[in-house]
């Protein structure tokens, strides 16, 4: 398991905007970022695993301390545009708010209180949503001309995708194929996790060489890649990760 804390690729949070001034002439400061960072943005609970989870969250800002609430919602259906959100009781995480100062590494239970369902996936996320955290004076400082300079701070909230396989699980990707393009299909009842590959050959003088895209594949979803019919390809995609892989064979 890593111990880095960094901003995963591809991260997307929603950011809300905190300024306050008091005074009618105001100038605009730099704005600063504060963030609230999860060690592990993905986690994935397996059939007759603990059901109990450590989360390491970090609070990168050097002057400010926030609170933090959480929240967890299932997700039904995902990757579909039918795709619904509820609250839930179903994961539990303890404690549900907290203070955390700056800098400062926290650490938080996450507890599966319901059973995996015997042959069904379960998705959850969970939201930890830092409010306003200032210091004396971090915010509004005196401006030369009169006024007051204020600072923006960019608040992100931050999510954990959490996955819970069945008691029976049955990953299964195929494939069909025509001249223009693949599509891949999770016929199977678990996520799979296609994994991009960077710079891939299909010669072995590598001179035709291309980034194959990744892709999370839910149960009953499909993914159409665009690529030429006479290129085999050869992915590897995880399942739990559990590490697999398939070829896809050019077109005749």
């Amino acid at each position: 398991m890593k111990r880095e804390f960094s901003l995963p690729a591809g991260f997307a949070g929603r950011v809300c905007f905190l300024a306050i001034a008091t005074f009618s002439s105001i100038a605009l400061a730099p704005s600063a970022h504060a963030q609230i960072i999860v060690q592990e943005v993905v986690r994935y609970i397996k059939p007759k695993q603990r059901p109990v989870e450590n989360i390491l969250l970090k609070n990168t800002d050097d002057k400010r301390s926030f609170e933090v609430t959480t929240d967890v919602i299932r997700e039904i259906g995902s990757g579909s545009p039918d795709r619904t959100q509820e609250p839930t009781k179903d994961i539990i995480i303890a404690p549900p708010s907290f203070i955390i100062k700056p800098g400062e590494t926290k650490l938080t239970r996450m507890v599966l209180s319901k059973p995996a369902d015997p042959n069904e996936e379960r998705i959850y996320r969970v939201h930890f949503r830092p409010g306003k955290g200032r210091t004396p004076d971090a915010d509004a400082k005196p401006d030369p001309q009169g006024g007051v300079k204020t600072q923006i701070t960019f608040v992100t909230t931050t999510g954990m995708l959490i996955l819970v396989a069945p008691q029976n699980m049955d990953p299964k990707l195929t494939y069909t194929r025509d001249k223009d393009a693949i599509t891949f299909k999770n016929d199977g009842n678990v996520t799979l996790d296609i994994r991009r590959f960077d710079n891939y050959c299909f010669d072995q003088e590598q001179k035709d060489c291309m980034d194959l895209p990744g892709y999370r594949l839910y149960p009953g979803q499909s993914w159409r890649l665009e690529i030429p019919g006479n290129k085999p390809v050869r992915y590897n995609y995880s399942a739990y990760e559990d590490i697999r892989s398939i070829t896809v064979d050019a077109q005749n």
